[in-house]
């Protein structure tokens, strides 16, 4: 797969490159990379998941909003389903998935009426494990809904890298430690 654009990935491709191997698909892109965020237990017509209809129109890559690590709801997956929703998403689009987690600062003074969310949908180890387990490849940490901070992924990151698939760890390091300055970054799992 070595020189792939990600515009010429198939699913297959999808399914099996490193997360190397997809971050250079991206690069090579040069800017021709289309990625479609959802929500995805809100669905957008009845049939098939928002991933399956965003995929169809031509998004190379997904990313998840609002998604629970702890208690994942995906409208319109097949009933009594085995296997990790997100997984099975994934082959059904043949995308890279990722997910949205927010660095929610509790300790922050608000002028506004602070906005609370599930501890899945926040930055922290345990979400970050937990993103790794269900299979997603890439994440971003949007510093929203108010009070976002740099240091609460700062800290998320330092984690053993034993706890996590090899060389995550590092890569969300890398990623969040650049937050403070662009307020907008992504990580990849090594998967």
């Amino acid at each position: 797969m070595a020189g792939k654009r990600l515009l010429n990935f198939n699913a297959s491709d999808f399914l099996s490159a490193t997360p190397m191997e997809l971050k250079q698909a991206i690069l090579a892109s040069e800017g021709r990379t289309i990625m479609a965020e959802n929500v995805p237990g809100s669905p957008l017509l009845l049939g098939a998941t928002n991933a399956e209809y965003e995929a169809h129109a031509g998004a190379d890559l997904l990313m998840f909003n609002a998604l629970d690590l702890f208690d994942p709801e995906i409208a319109c997956v097949p009933e009594g389903l085995e296997e990790n929703p997100i997984s099975w998403v994934k082959r059904a689009c043949g995308r890279a998935i990722g997910v949205n987690l927010e660095p929610v600062d509790d300790q922050t003074e608000m002028v506004e009426t602070r906005v609370e969310l599930p501890v899945g949908r926040r930055v922290s180890i345990k979400t970050l494990e937990r993103a790794n387990e269900l299979g997603f490849e890439l994440g971003v940490g949007p510093a929203s809904p108010a009070p976002a901070s740099p240091a609460i992924p700062a800290r998320a990151c330092r984690m053993p890298r034993s706890l996590i698939r090899s060389g995550l760890s590092k890569s969300i390091s890398t990623a969040w430690s650049s937050l403070a300055k662009c307020m907008a970054p992504v990580w990849m799992s090594p998967s």
